[in-house]
């Protein structure tokens, strides 16, 4: 009887340590300024997300510049219910509107005249713009602050956050990277792993202010047709109550190619590292060229399960924003170079629409059940599986109707981005 007691006391003071974990975590994360939290399992890299405001959060002052480009948007309602009354929810492409958000060029671009459409000059490619409003292929933009003219749009990309602010984002090559290989155990590049391969802002979290969305945030750029499929992944992972977490569309050449070189170096210091690859090569994992993420086609996104949503407005358009989520044990960690992250079985051609569909699951992929929803709502929305990674989609869509491509020679740094009027 008294052993049986024991064993009763026991149990009840595991459930009140249990129990009070789980509460001082929950709080924690909910302190939290839409930082990232990463959830300790040995070996993997996994993260739950909070985008809720503390109570003392001051965003960064403005200049007598940027209050003009500000005023322009119109006046704001005079408070947040009369300014939740009259928003509407966007039923376009996206989940809001082009106009106001920043563009990209991809490559150098013709940028015509606002009426008589004659050539003005070339944008350079990696040159940030607001998009003002969408005519069919064609986007009205103003990249100096004075002069307005008109792009196409199929050569530009668009900052996903701007778009699609439902998503997760987590660009951990932004601030710090979980590039690294496996055999047994864990092995870090060095140099890179834990590394800032690029930055936004001098923020330690690498995000930078988007006044858009009123919060701090990671640019992510892809091109602007590959974030409509995108946006139609999320869709489906919403309906479903979960969201995509997304970690990187563009990524710059520089970014690419210290990656490629510091593996090469570790390939000759450590054995392991090539073990890590198994029968696959090195170049299905990081390319020793210009790959999908250079020319800006290409996402590598994983998938979290929505614990708490809430609605969102910017200028007169209400959204959807997750306010908590926790991410799902995925094959492995995103940007694991190696044999355990593998798609299928075997390689697949990279730039075939369908040859992945004859394709065999690999082992990791059939034990893991969400990775496989992911890869289901990304390819019904029209992306298409890297077979050596199962984070990676690419739009190869988007890739046949270019005949001019990006060669990622720059840094993206500049948000210009304004809550969308029209």
């Amino acid at each position: 009887m008294k052993f049986m007691k024991k064993q009763m006391i026991t149990i009840v003071l595991y459930i009140i340590v249990i129990s009070a974990a789980i509460f001082i975590i929950y709080n924690v994360i909910s302190a939290l300024d839409a930082q990232i939290v990463k959830i300790s399992v040995p070996g993997d890299d996994y993260y739950a997300f909070t985008r809720e405001t503390p109570e003392n959060y001051e965003p960064p002052k403005t200049t007598a510049a940027e209050k003009t480009t500000q005023n322009t948007t119109g006046p704001l309602p005079d408070d947040n219910n009369s300014k939740s009354a009259a928003a509407v929810k966007y039923t376009g492409d996206l989940e809001l509107p082009v106009d106001g958000a920043t563009g990209y060029a991809s490559v150098d671009t013709e940028f015509l005249s606002k009426n008589e459409h004659y050539l003005l000059y070339t944008l350079k490619a990696g040159t940030a713009f607001q998009v003002i409003l969408e005519s069919g292929d064609w986007w009205l933009i103003c990249p100096d602050g004075v002069t307005t003219g008109w792009v196409q749009h199929i050569y530009c990309m668009i900052n996903l956050p701007d778009v699609i602010p439902s998503i997760i984002y987590n660009n951990t090559n932004a601030y710090s990277s979980i590039f690294r290989c496996f055999y047994i155990s864990d092995i870090n590049i060095p140099g890179i792993t834990g590394g800032q391969l690029y930055k936004y802002s001098d923020r330690k979290d690498g995000k930078a202010y988007n006044k858009r969305l009123q919060k701090y945030e990671y640019i992510v750029p892809v091109l602007y047709s590959t974030a409509k499929r995108i946006y139609k992944a999320q869709k489906y992972a919403l309906k479903n109550g979960e969201t995509l977490v997304v970690y990187e569309g563009y990524r710059p050449n520089g970014a690419q190619t210290r990656v490629y070189k510091a593996m090469l170096e570790l390939i000759e210091d450590n054995p392991d590292a090539q073990r890590s690859f198994g029968a696959w090569s090195m170049t299905w994992f990081i390319a020793s060229g210009i790959s999908s993420h250079q020319f800006g086609y290409a996402i590598d996104v994983s998938l979290a399960k929505v614990v708490e949503k809430e609605e969102a407005i910017t200028g007169k358009y209400k959204y959807t924003q997750i306010s908590m989520c926790i991410e799902y044990i995925m094959p492995t960690p995103v940007h694991e170079l190696s044999s355990r992250a593998v798609t299928f079985t075997k390689g697949v051609a990279v730039e075939s629409f369908d040859a992945w569909q004859n394709a065999t699951l690999s082992e990791g992929m059939l034990k893991s059940p969400k990775a496989c929803d992911l890869q289901k709502y990304c390819t019904d929305a029209g992306l298409t599986p890297l077979a050596s990674e199962w984070w990676q989609f690419n739009d190869l869509y988007t890739l046949s109707e270019l005949t001019d491509k990006c060669r990622a020679e720059f840094e993206i740094k500049d948000c210009l981005s304004v809550a969308p009027e029209n």
